[in-house]
């Protein structure tokens, strides 16, 4: 391993360093309930504006959770990595898939397991603490890979690494869903970062969508991008923008009308789906 790696690693687990009491976990419980309460009434068509205001990391939930995703969940296998506080884990086994929740933090396994119990997940919910590379997971088991704003935490070499795991311990129709930082206008980039500051530390690397496209493809026969969140971005400008779900929603659906080459340069996420996994 090279000493790139070991320092990104040690820098990855000293920021991911979460509480497991209650209390802290109480605004997780929250979330995680609302979605439930959300899931109860099915009559609702409005899901583009609760997925736009899931908080934190808004884009992340909207990027992750399409209706084609929430129906292939009931049975599924899925590995959740980089899985943080384990909401994104938990609303998944809501769903019925069966989740492994993975994330560098000392702390996974404990969130995970005192969410599954909360919620009546034990079944269906499990949690693994450290490296996912050395957690011995077995070849083809899982159905999907996903992960919200964790690859660009990671050095090039462990991200190609990891995503070569990936590619072995998917199903042969299995697929990775990634939600990631677009970065494809240096300057606009630049004047975000001094703006709005990221709180937790990330290395210098590229996550344009043309580098996640071009590493994708050394493991996988089909890699699909789809940058979004030019027009949102300006929510954030309104007061109570970030969290006005229906707000975000109507600059998600406007911002398709953009021009291609607009709309790249200005998005602020992107969505990832790799499928068709190489086998070495």
């Amino acid at each position: 391993m090279s000493d790139r790696v070991d320092a990104n690693i040690e820098t990855n687990v000293s920021a991911h360093a979460y509480r497991t009491d209650a209390a802290a976990l109480a605004p997780t419980l929250r979330r995680v309930r609302a979605w439930r309460d959300r899931m109860s009434q099915p009559e609702r068509d409005d899901w583009a504006a609760f997925l736009a205001a899931q908080v934190p990391s808004n884009r992340v939930a909207y990027g992750i959770f399409d209706e084609a995703f929430r129906e292939a969940l009931p049975g599924a296998r899925v590995l959740d990595f980089g899985a943080g506080r384990c909401a994104l884990a938990a609303i998944m086994a809501m769903h019925d898939a069966r989740v492994l929740a993975v994330d560098i933090s000392e702390s996974t396994e404990a969130i995970a397991a005192h969410l599954a119990g909360e919620l009546g997940l034990e079944d269906r919910l499990e949690g693994r603490s450290g490296d996912v590379r050395h957690l011995d997971l077995e070849a083809e088991t899982f159905d999907f890979v996903i992960g919200g704003n964790v690859l660009h935490h990671l050095v090039q070499e462990l991200e190609a690494e990891i995503l070569e795991l990936f590619a072995r311990i998917l199903k042969p129709t299995g697929r990775c869903r990634f939600v990631e930082p677009c970065e494809n206008w240096a300057l606009l980039d630049a004047l975000k970062d001094r703006c709005f500051p990221e709180k937790e530390p990330h290395p210098e690397r590229p996550n344009d969508t043309d580098h996640y496209r071009s590493v994708g493809e050394r493991y996988f026969r089909s890699v699909s991008i789809e940058p979004y969140g030019s027009l949102e971005r300006l929510a954030r400008l309104v007061p109570g923008g970030p969290a006005n779900g229906p707000l975000r929603a109507r600059l998600l659906e406007a911002e398709r009308v953009l021009p291609r080459a607009i709309h790249h340069r200005l998005a602020g996420s992107q969505r990832i789906e790799y499928r068709d996994p190489r086998r070495s």
